[in-house]
């Protein structure tokens, strides 16, 4: 009796032989990998997470930046247009505040939070907001005062890109 091997990928049988059991695998292995990918890419494409409560001193993330809740006082610079989150043009960089948020120029690091890591702008809203992103879960945050932070490697001085 010959040993033969379904490939799945190609919808046919193969005669057995190690070489090809083994890219037979590799196959396998590649496209389970690709369907957790998929699946994942379509949990989180239009995924809103609520934060109904959002206590002065905690954060949240979204890719690549944390929005901190801090004290309404809290330090910043003037008003900037623009309400993108984060620096740069790729698609990675769009975290944008919608319109119900001011945007500020961040000029404080909130507390808790380590010498050396890069400031992003600070944001306020009266009534709550949405921030939103292209490949990333959009947060939904309450009415208050917000700083910026991005995800920074202190040992490079680098920061961390979506």
């Amino acid at each position: 009796m010959k040993k033969v091997l379904y490939n799945p990928t190609k919808k046919e049988y193969i005669k057995y032989r190690k070489e090809n059991r083994r890219c037979l695998l590799v196959q396998e292995i590649q496209a389970v990998f690709a369907n957790l990918e998929q699946e994942i890419k379509d949990l989180t494409k239009d995924c809103v997470r609520h934060f109904p409560l959002f206590p002065i001193g905690k954060k949240c993330r979204q890719g690549d930046i944390y929005i901190h809740r801090v004290e309404d006082n809290h330090p910043h610079g003037g008003i900037q247009e623009s309400h993108q989150l984060a620096f740069g043009s790729s698609r990675g960089s769009r975290h944008i505040a919608d319109e119900s948020f001011i945007v500020y120029k961040g000029t404080t690091l909130p507390g808790k939070v380590a010498p050396g890591t890069f400031l992003g702008p600070c944001i306020t809203t009266e009534t709550g907001g949405m921030i939103k992103h292209p490949e990333h879960g959009w947060c939904e945050i309450p009415a208050g005062t917000y700083q910026v932070t991005h995800q920074t490697d202190l040992k490079t001085r680098q920061r961390a890109l979506d």
